[in-house]
């Protein structure tokens, strides 16, 4: 969490009702095991996009996938 505080989120709490702002960063912790991060866009801006990743490692790393140009998850 402090990586997302020194680069500018806002903790919000997991109960409790949210005032968020256009183009501003957010994270909610969720019982001190997990949390979401999300920024909301511009003002007049419209839709919804989510990307989303689960890992039960406590590493997490990307490597190219043998040539076909996407990566892939690997646990150390």
């Amino acid at each position: 969490m402090t990586c997302l505080l020194a680069d500018g989120f806002v903790e919000l709490p997991l109960g409790g009702d949210w005032t968020l702002a256009p183009d501003s960063k957010y994270f909610v912790p969720c019982f001190d095991s997990s949390l979401f991060a999300f920024r909301t866009g511009k003002a007049g801006s419209r839709g919804l996009k989510i990307a989303a990743a689960h890992t039960d490692f406590p590493c997490f790393r990307l490597k190219p996938d043998g040539g076909s140009g996407y990566p892939r998850a690997m646990a150390p």
